[in-house]
């Protein structure tokens, strides 16, 4: 299954490569590195540090649109403060606006030349954070099991998170911070699921609104303090590609779901649990490639 030609709404169209293609048929890493569109250097920060600044993403009215909708949600409150609300599974609620960001061409020209696949948007969530909020422990997204908190989709062997920030942020106003590299500590305190209070070598990453962060699925981050002003309203999608499904099953959509959305945007929530088939994983053959630019640091 290969995603639908569509637009940015600006009549700037995205090709099949760019939406991706089917998982045995889709372009390779080689083809993607040739790509114009394709940001190496970014590419590489993200892979090695685990995260990285992919920078504005969405208009002002893509803001405007997006906070009216959160308005007629059911927002629920953390369990450890009252000071931040959020929801999951924004992409249920038949709100148009939450799929500007998979309209985008530099998102997703970005997604696919990092995983050179299909993709799969694992969710979309929302969040609103007040003044007197006092930060969340420091943790990472990617399971490798059952997550209580987290849910089927964090057991995924490859994913990223998209983090997208409606509003401003600053070192008082509930920044990202992040341990860059946590995600390849072999470590024991690197456990996934640990979790600290916060640690000497977090960093601000500070964004302007409709700005994107993407982080690693298994990257050490936390949200800081917001100590006044006005609050910090963030929307965040969780991508992976299409070999990489969950080791736990998730939950499948319902037909009457999957017909509420956009044709164009269907594809991405069709098949939470499509991956690869481990049977195909043979121990030897006598076709096997020879190469791969997308396994070593060529890219």
């Amino acid at each position: 299954m290969a995603f639908a030609q569509s637009t940015n709404g600006a009549g700037e169209g995205l090709s099949e490569t760019h939406w991706g293609a089917r998982m045995k048929t889709g372009i390779t890493a080689s083809s993607a590195s040739a790509d114009p569109a394709c940001d190496i250097v970014k590419i590489r920060t993200l892979e090695l540090e685990g995260v990285v600044h992919l920078g504005p993403l969405l208009q002002l009215n893509d803001r405007e649109a997006i906070l009216a909708d959160s308005r007629l949600w059911d927002l629920k409150a953390s369990s450890y403060s009252d000071s931040q609300t959020y929801i999951h599974g924004v992409q249920w609620l038949e709100a148009m606006s939450v799929f500007a960001p998979l309209r985008s061409p530099r998102l997703m020209s970005f997604l696919q030349c990092l995983f050179a696949d299909r993709l799969v948007c694992t969710g979309i969530s929302f969040s609103r954070i007040s003044t007197g909020y006092p930060g969340m422990a420091l943790h990472c997204d990617g399971k490798p099991g059952r997550s209580q908190i987290f849910g089927p989709q964090a057991s995924c062997p490859a994913a990223v998170r998209v983090l997208v920030y409606l509003d401003g942020t600053d070192a008082g106003r509930a920044p990202l911070k992040v341990v860059r590299g946590s995600h390849l500590s072999l470590h024991a305190e690197a456990n996934p699921f640990l979790r600290y209070s916060s640690h000497e070598a977090e960093e601000d990453m500070l964004c302007l609104p409709g700005e994107a962060i993407i982080i690693h699925h298994r990257v050490f981050h936390r949200a800081g303090r917001h100590n006044g002003g006005p609050p910090r309203h963030l929307i965040s999608y969780g991508f992976r590609p299409a070999w990489a499904g969950p080791l736990v099953a998730a939950p499948t959509p319902s037909a009457e779901a999957l017909s509420l959305l956009p044709a164009d945007i269907k594809p991405f929530f069709e098949d939470p649990n499509v991956g690869m088939d481990p049977e195909e994983a043979a121990n030897y053959s006598a076709d096997f490639r020879a190469s791969g630019d997308g396994l070593s640091r060529i890219r």
